[in-house]
C-alpha cells in the first residue's frame, strides 16, 4: 500500500489471493490455473500430483473446491421446480453400491436415490430416500415438479394411482417387456442415460460409499460438465469470478 498516514507511507502488504478463491494457498498461479485445468478435463488426482509435483491431498482439496464450484452453478442456474405445461420429466431410482449381478459380499451401506431428468434440457434433480414407498415419493414429486408436466416412470407401484393423487399426467413403461412402450411411446431412456455417465464417473474416480453429500456433488460435478461440453476450464473460471469476487 502507498497511501500516506501523516506523512509516512503506510507499505501495509496483502497476498495476492486476499479475499479470492485462492485465498490461504501456497502454490503459485501457474501451479492453481494448471490444476484448474487439469480438472476440467478430467485428469485423475494421482496424474495432477505427479505432473505438477504437489501431494495428492492438496490436488483432492483443490478438485473438492472445484466441485463444490460446480455444484452452486448448476443449484443458482436450476433454482427451483424443473418441468411445466408442455414438459416431460423422466423419473428413476437408483441403488447405489449394489453388488454386481448380485454376486459377492453386500456391503451394508447401501442407498436409494431418486432423479429427475426434464427432456431437451439439462434441468435435474436428484435426493436420497430412505425407501421407495408411495409417501415418499410424492412428496418428492411435490417439492421437485412443477404442475402440468407429464411424468414417465417404470411400473414401480408406488408410482400408480400419481394421477388422481397429485394431479400429473402419469406414463409408464414395462421394463420387464420393453425398453419403450409400442402403444403410447413412453420411455425413460433419457434418465438412464443419465445414471449410466453418473455411475461410469463413479467407478472411474471413486467415492466414500457413506457420504451422500459426495455423491451429490459428483453427481453435480457430471452435469456441470455434460452442460458446457468443451468449454468447462473457461466455465469454471467464469464461475469462480461470480461467487467469489
Amino acid at each position: 500500500c502507498g497511501r500516506r498516514i501523516n506523512g509516512t507511507k503506510c507499505n501495509v502488504k496483502h497476498s495476492l489471493y486476499k479475499d479470492s478463491f485462492f485465498f490461504c494457498s501456497k502454490l503459485s498461479l501457474h501451479v492453481l490455473f494448471r490444476l484448474v485445468y487439469f480438472w476440467s478435463i478430467e485428469v485423475t488426482q494421482e496424474v495432477c500430483s505427479r505432473e505438477l509435483e504437489i501431494s495428492e491431498a492438496t490436488v483432492s482439496l483443490w478438485y473438492n473446491k472445484l466441485r463444490c464450484v460446480a455444484l452452486m452453478s448448476i443449484v443458482y442456474n436450476n433454482r427451483g421446480k424443473i418441468g411445466g405445461p408442455g414438459t416431460i420429466v423422466e423419473i428413476d431410482e437408483c441403488l447405489i453400491s449394489r453388488r454386481k449381478y448380485n454376486r459377492g459380499r453386500e456391503h451394508a451401506l447401501q442407498h436409494w436415490i431418486v432423479g429427475g431428468v426434464e427432456r431437451e434440457s439439462t434441468n435435474f434433480f436428484v435426493s436420497f430416500v430412505e425407501n421407495r414407498n408411495r409417501e415418499t415419493l410424492d412428496q418428492l414429486l411435490i417439492d421437485n415438479v412443477l404442475e402440468g408436466t407429464t411424468i414417465i416412470t417404470d411400473c414401480w407401484r408406488s408410482y400408480s394411482g400419481m394421477e388422481e393423487r397429485l394431479g400429473f399426467r402419469h406414463m409408464t413403461v414395462n421394463h420387464d417387456q420393453n425398453f419403450v412402450d409400442p402403444i403410447t411411446g413412453a420411455h425413460t431412456n433419457t434418465v438412464e442415460s443419465f445414471w449410466s455417465i453418473i455411475k461410469r464417473k463413479l467407478r472411474r474416480h471413486g467415492c466414500n460409499r457413506g457420504d451422500n453429500d459426495a455423491y451429490i456433488g459428483k453427481i453435480y460435478e457430471t452435469q456441470f460438465r455434460r452442460k458446457y461440453k468443451n468449454g468447462v476450464f473457461k466455465q469454471i473460471l467464469l464461475e469462480i469470478s461470480c461467487f467469489y469476487q
